[in-house]
């Protein structure tokens, strides 16, 4: 019956659907089954009929297993444009005790997703900010000022910044967001010190390098760094022989040759 159903909405038999149907009401099927039909059901965004799919796979399902498929289901509500639902299965699998601390943050990221869809995110911000208040979690900390910069509060994320900078010296994200915002303050001892701790704790990356450079060579008065012209650019690898040949010399062997030869050529020529 599934390949039935896989071959009919491939083909897009919609005809054959209703027949179908019907004759899967009729049959009892094991947990997993019931589970394979939503999904193929909501690939080809049958979002009525898949979800009520799922929840016939859902009946006698508990602990973890019972979470997995929740949230499975809250993905398929969300790009199917069901908040509402998505928010209480939410809700819901929150109520379910798992060992699993990555299942809290993948809810809270569906949960920001559904807010912001439904263009209701400083709703959401102001509750975790009231909420997180006195956390010290930095990750927490990380995700209010992300969603402060979004809803265009950067004095509020840049505070929150420093706050997981200070629980968490080593992060390497706030950092960089620190830099970027006393860079455009003009607060340039700030920045030189921030950019000396990402090199002390190994996150630097060469434009980091560079920057600090700058900012050095501004503070001692030679404002400009030397033109990039390294003596290798000039010259290419040829891997059959192993060996660099650099194309001046090349070149200039060329021209001189050529030289030569028009040289013997106008000797060899009479004149008139």
């Amino acid at each position: 019956m599934l390949q039935t159903l896989r071959i009919s909405l491939d083909s897009r038999n919609v005809q054959a659907l209703p027949f179908l149907f019907s004759s899967m009401k009729k049959e009892q099927w094991k947990r997993s089954e019931y589970i394979d039909v939503a999904r193929l059901l909501c690939r080809h965004r049958r979002w009525e009929k898949g979800m009520g799919f799922y929840q016939k796979g859902l009946q006698g399902v508990k602990g973890q297993k019972q979470a997995l498929l929740l949230l499975e289901v809250i993905r398929v509500q969300i790009e199917a444009q069901l908040y509402r639902q998505a928010l209480v299965n939410i809700k819901k699998t929150r109520r379910i005790s798992t060992r699993n601390r990555w299942l809290f943050w993948e809810l809270q990221m569906r949960e920001i997703e559904v807010f912001r869809y439904q263009k209701k995110l400083p709703k959401l911000l102001s509750r975790l900010a009231e909420k997180w208040r006195r956390t010290k979690d930095a990750k927490k900390l990380l995700l209010l000022a992300q969603l402060y910069e979004e809803t265009q509060h950067k004095l509020q994320a840049v505070l929150m910044y420093q706050r997981a900078l200070k629980l968490q010296p080593r992060s390497r994200k706030a950092r960089i967001q620190l830099i970027g915002w006393h860079t455009k303050q003009g607060d340039l001892s700030t920045v030189r010190k921030h950019l000396r701790k990402l090199i002390a704790y190994r996150q630097a990356t060469p434009a980091h390098y560079l920057q600090l450079a700058r900012e050095l060579m501004t503070r001692s008065g030679h404002f400009s760094l030397p033109s990039w012209n390294p003596s290798w650019k000039h010259g290419y690898y040829c891997r059959y022989r192993s060996r660099y040949r650099p194309y001046r010399r090349s070149i200039r062997g060329y021209r001189s040759r050529r030289s030569q030869n028009v040289a013997a050529r106008s000797r060899c020529t009479p004149q008139d």
